[in-house]
């Protein structure tokens, strides 16, 4: 498991985005070329940095490579409804915890829920990729109007300590603008 060591301080609301931001990059250009995270990423923009939050079994089920399809419901139009895309970057955080891993989005699909039959079809569709343990977890979806399902690809444990995200979110986008990881020779073997 790859350590990244962070010491991380009390400080203003926000604040402790930009130093996770700061670390994560250092982080990810650290990588070797051969590495599958690097060439991956090194092929799909727009390469945004989003860090989410995931309750167990599903943090473990996706660092073991188990779980490939994440999901987010919601019923207000919110993160990462249109807010994520393919070559995307999710840190894998734990409630109230450390960030366990980090990973590359393949492919993101926002879907209206605009029925208990639309759900339905999401439930039979995708149910099994998405590793649904909980019996009553297409019950508590029951009034999300949005969805997006997010296949994850190139995942890879890494230790970050808590980082002073003291919100209840889910899902943020750290960073929204297009950013240029590795230099555009290294893209070109890809």
């Amino acid at each position: 498991m790859k350590r990244l060591r962070v010491a991380v301080k009390e400080r203003k609301s926000g604040e402790w985005k930009d130093e996770l931001l700061s670390r994560v990059r250092a982080f990810i250009q650290q990588l070797s070329t051969d590495h599958s995270f690097q060439h991956q990423s090194a092929v799909c923009s727009p390469r945004r940095i989003h860090l989410a939050v995931f309750d167990e079994p599903y943090l473990t089920l996706i660092l073991e490579r188990r779980k490939t399809l994440e999901s987010r419901f919601s019923v207000h139009r919110c993160a990462p409804y249109n807010e994520v895309a393919a070559g995307d970057i999710v840190l894998l955080k734990r409630p109230a915890g450390p960030i366990m891993g980090i990973a590359l989005i393949r492919e993101a699909t926002n879907l209206r829920i605009n029925s208990a039959q639309d759900l339905e079809e999401i439930a039979r569709r995708y149910g099994g990729a998405l590793c649904v343990t909980d019996p009553n977890f297409w019950k508590q979806k029951q009034h999300a109007a949005f969805c997006t399902l997010m296949e994850l690809g190139a995942i890879e444990r890494i230790e970050l300590p808590n980082v002073g995200k003291r919100d209840r979110t889910g899902w943020v986008v750290l960073e929204r603008e297009q950013m240029k990881l590795f230099p555009p020779e290294r893209a070109a073997w890809a």
